[in-house]
């Protein structure tokens, strides 16, 4: 039987089109959601398709739908709206993204609406003299700062840590560790000072994100994830990805993406 905590990370995977991060892991600060996501081109919105899987004959086959995810970008490659509909054809997720900019066209706030009317993950942001994002704040109930994050970033504007403080107290930290293509190979989650999970990744030639296997102390437990590319398009962006998860049960996801050029 799936556990809660299986079921939560697939979601999490399948809605990833609404985080802030998607595949290949790079936090560089100068790039928009399109070249953080590895997609090339002026792209207006992707479309993907996620259907579940079996293997017959060494070959990946559809099963059943899944669900749809459907994202849209504005010219300057920000998703600004995002929705996930269910295997019955229903909305079960649908939103827009907002973003507010400074003079030097700096992202200073940031926040997620739903269609119900409902803001989450409300963000403000602060800017060193580089235009490189030193802080974020994390607001809640009428804007109320409830946390703090602090950037450090290396010599090539990598962020390879984040400090997060609430009511003054450091309560978390990330590291990261990056390849010499500036992708994210490794991330250290810490907890008063105690390791609480451990990922490595994985790309292929193209930057397109192979791997990923998060470590984790308690329990000695470990969660795969596989990515295989087998189609793309003219610009030589993927659209068709085999998804295969190991938490620790497996589930095989085929993903096919639509992408509409502006």
């Amino acid at each position: 039987m799936r556990t809660f905590f299986t079921s939560f990370i697939l979601f999490i995977v399948l809605c990833s089109f609404i985080n802030t991060y998607k595949f290949p892991l790079n936090l560089t600060p100068f790039k928009n959601d399109l070249e953080i996501e590895n997609i090339k081109g002026k792209v207006k919105s992707t479309t993907e398709n996620v259907y579940t899987s079996v293997e017959k004959f060494g070959q990946y086959q559809r099963n059943k739908f899944s669900s749809r995810n459907v994202s849209n970008y504005n010219i300057q490659g920000y998703l600004i709206g995002f929705a996930r509909y269910s295997e019955d054809g229903s909305t079960s997720l649908k939103g827009e993204v907002i973003y507010k900019y400074d003079s030097q066209k700096n992202i200073i706030e940031q926040y997620r609406k739903y269609e119900d009317g409902t803001i989450v993950n409300q963000h403000s942001y602060k800017y060193n003299s580089k235009g490189l994002k030193i802080e974020r704040y994390d607001h809640g109930y009428q804007k109320k700062i409830v946390s703090k994050i602090i950037y450090v970033y290396d010599s090539e504007n990598n962020i390879i840590e984040e400090k997060k403080y609430k009511e003054g107290d450091l309560q978390s930290n990330i590291i990261y560790k990056y390849d010499g293509k500036n992708n994210l190979i490794l991330k250290k989650m810490l907890k008063n000072n105690k390791l609480v999970s451990e990922t490595n990744y994985k790309y292929n030639s193209d930057y397109n994100l192979i791997e990923e296997i998060e470590l984790s102390p308690i329990g000695n437990s470990q969660y795969k994830s596989t990515y295989k590319y087998s189609v793309f398009d003219k610009k030589g962006n993927w659209t068709k990805r085999i998804s295969i998860y190991a938490f620790p049960e497996l589930e095989i996801y085929i993903v096919e993406r639509s992408i509409l050029y502006y």
